[in-house]
């Protein structure tokens, strides 16, 4: 639940409905709040996020055991004391593969829908997003770009898809796509002056690392999947490093798909509602804090270096246990002898 309402109040950001605009107070005031919870980019947004979620653990539970199955088929060619792989990790592995299977199908559908609802509510981040600098139709799909992608004029498209960014926007290869520059123009008559451009560069490759990223877990699962059929226990050297690489690539891919989004909405914090109460906005510049600069500094610094610590902790714990194992007990369950009336009660240890 709590999940949704934090999509939820993000996506009111992307997408305000639910609301007026007080000319007297210059704020904006909620009048229905389930129209912000049936809001159309919450409903597409949350289960991408979910899907998301399924993936991440999938694929680091995955990543785990297909180390530990190479790991424990290398140690039984040299005849070495070796977990029961086939029990344990391959049973482990293959359902993460086939979660990865469904989280990967069920993110490439939320995320086409997404990309539509971006197109029609936030034109300006999906055009910076490939680098469409004027209106095109049948607007293709670039793999690969250069120039400085802040300057429209540079930007040479080397290696792109004919008409998929037009189909990505409208299920049509031959659909027309606005241009960064015409949005800009029109942002300019309906709010005023001013440069309504996100940062080209960093929503452009953003765009690309959440789906090249996310490509990481789905060559584990297929590799997976046939390294393991019938039964077998891969003992391939690449295997067990493929299974370390991937393990991160979601993460990394879910940190760039909010990237692109936040970083494509700019230079609004509340994007104005295209197709509803357009006062009902607010940009970086008008949202700026009041509060001195050091500190804010001080708070980010401080933060960072808080959260650096912890994550550092956490993986210096994680790969304590990982390179340990699963206890002996784990590895090799059994059930306890029944206890006899003359044995003696057992003194407690734990309890919750």
């Amino acid at each position: 639940a709590s999940a949704f309402f934090i999509i939820a109040a993000n996506s009111w950001m992307q997408h305000p409905v639910g609301a007026i605009y007080n000319e007297e107070t210059g704020r904006a005031e909620l009048t229905d709040i389930w129209a912000l919870l049936t809001n159309n980019t919450a409903l597409a947004a949350f289960p991408h996020a979910v899907a998301g979620a399924f993936l991440t653990a999938a694929t680091f539970v995955a990543g785990i055991s297909g180390w530990w199955m190479v790991r424990e088929a290398r140690k039984k060619k040299l005849d070495e004391p070796a977990t029961d792989s086939r029990s344990m990790f391959r049973s482990a592995a293959r359902m993460s593969f086939i979660v990865m299977i469904v989280a990967g199908g069920a993110l490439a559908i939320t995320g086409d829908i997404q990309g539509k609802l971006m197109f029609e509510q936030q034109p300006m981040k999906m055009a910076s997003a490939e680098s469409l600098c004027d209106t095109e139709t049948g607007a293709s799909f670039s793999l690969l770009t250069v120039g400085t992608h802040n300057n429209c004029e540079s930007v040479v498209h080397l290696i792109a898809i004919p008409g998929l960014t037009s189909f990505l926007a409208e299920n049509d290869f031959g659909a027309t796509v606005q241009g960064v520059n015409q949005l800009q123009d029109q942002y300019e008559q309906q709010f005023g002056p001013g440069n309504y451009k996100p940062n080209l560069f960093v929503t452009y490759w953003a765009f690309r690392m959440m789906i090249g990223l996310a490509a990481g877990s789905a060559l584990l699962a297929v590799a997976g999947l046939w390294v393991t059929r019938g039964g077998r226990i891969p003992d391939q050297k690449w295997f067990s490093w493929l299974s370390l690489l991937a393990i991160p690539t979601p993460f990394l891919a879910n940190s760039a798909g909010w990237i692109f989004t936040e970083m494509g909405r700019q230079p609004w914090v509340v994007a104005p509602n295209l197709s509803g109460v357009d006062q009902i906005r607010l940009t970086v510049d008008q949202g700026v804090s009041d509060h001195p600069v050091g500190l804010v500094v001080a708070s980010l610094v401080t933060f960072t270096l808080l959260y650096a610590a912890l994550g550092g902790v956490w993986f210096y714990l994680l790969r304590r246990y990982v390179i340990e194992g699963p206890l002996d007990h784990d590895a090799h369950p059994h059930v306890d002898p029944p206890e006899s009336e003359d044995d003696e009660p057992k003194q407690l240890s734990f309890a919750y």
